[in-house]
């Protein structure tokens, strides 16, 4: 696959750096990007290192590329590599554009405050039907509710009915379900080191707070994140750590991963499409995915 032959050719571009071929180094760093255009670490490499043997062509194209996804990295400024194209004009016209992406957009209000300090907030959901935010907690590993804009809270789901970091959460007011993912991480106060690796997927009450299900992810080398539903009932789940989305149909005792891929890398937020058909998967490495829930089909969406 693309994502794999970029992956080869990074490594090789490391083991050619590391070894003082910054030309051989350079070449494979372009395969890289050439392979997967959408992993920025791969398009803002290949610029430094063919900037570094005077290719301007390449380091132009590939800074161009970089620039044109709206990104921006802390290591721009002191790229020595870039030195030696500095006074050239398209290079400072680029270098512009790259410097502008780092402007920050503000383009948001504060919609809610919570005065704990310590929540780690991670999940968010509303369900429109009365406007109650819910919010999870890694650190605590509790579900607050949140009301009026945050003059009313309270804890709709305590730490000792997850036994873990909650993360993802999904109002489903339809059938007045609250979906929650749960990981055992270090940096809930309550993890035990013996559940490390382990997720699994609660259901509450919307109403009470009430469990009303559990689903153990199989193995202990998963990372469940975010997750919602579908007009069915049917939840999906992301696995940062396992190349799979996992599914529970309405009515379902099982847990399933019909969906995965291996070019997924490390699924984050997902959204359904609005006639239900397709999943748009958030991947942290390579971008974005659309999956066709019929065929179970996977592909890159290009930027």
């Amino acid at each position: 696959s693309g994502a794999a032959t970029a992956r080869t050719a990074f490594n090789e571009a490391l083991q050619a750096y590391r070894a003082g071929d910054t030309t051989a180094a350079a070449g494979a760093m372009h395969r890289a990007a050439e392979a997967w255009p959408g992993q920025w670490v791969y398009t803002f490499n290949a610029s430094a290192l063919a900037a570094r043997v005077r290719d301007t062509t390449r380091a132009l194209h590939w800074l161009d590329r970089f620039a044109a996804q709206g990104l921006w990295s802390p290591t721009f400024a002191t790229q020595g590599a870039f030195a030696l194209l500095k006074g050239h004009p398209p290079f400072e016209a680029l270098a512009e554009r790259v410097r502008e992406n780092a402007k920050p957009m503000v383009r948001s209000q504060v919609a809610l405050t919570v005065a704990d300090s310590m929540l780690y907030p991670e999940g968010i959901a509303r369900d429109p039907a009365t406007g109650a935010v819910y919010l999870t907690s890694v650190r605590q590993g509790i579900v607050l509710r949140v009301r009026d804009g945050g003059r009313v809270v309270d804890t709709l789901v305590p730490a000792s009915a997850t036994g873990g970091s909650t993360l993802g959460v999904a109002a489903d007011p339809a059938r007045g379900a609250l979906w929650v993912t749960v990981t055992a991480l270090p940096r809930f106060e309550g993890h035990a080191a013996a559940d490390s690796g382990r997720s699994w997927l609660l259901r509450f009450d919307l109403a009470t707070g009430r469990a009303t299900g559990r689903w153990d992810v199989p193995g202990r080398a998963n990372h469940l994140g975010d997750v919602i539903t579908g007009p069915d009932g049917t939840v999906y789940a992301t696995d940062s750590r396992a190349p799979v989305v996992w599914t529970v149909r309405a009515g379902s005792a099982s847990i399933d991963t019909p969906v995965t891929h291996p070019d997924f890398r490390s699924l984050q937020g997902l959204a359904l499409s609005p006639d239900g058909r397709a999943l748009y998967l958030a991947d942290y490495s390579h971008g974005l995915f659309r999956v066709d829930l019929a065929t179970r089909q996977a592909r890159w969406l290009a930027p």
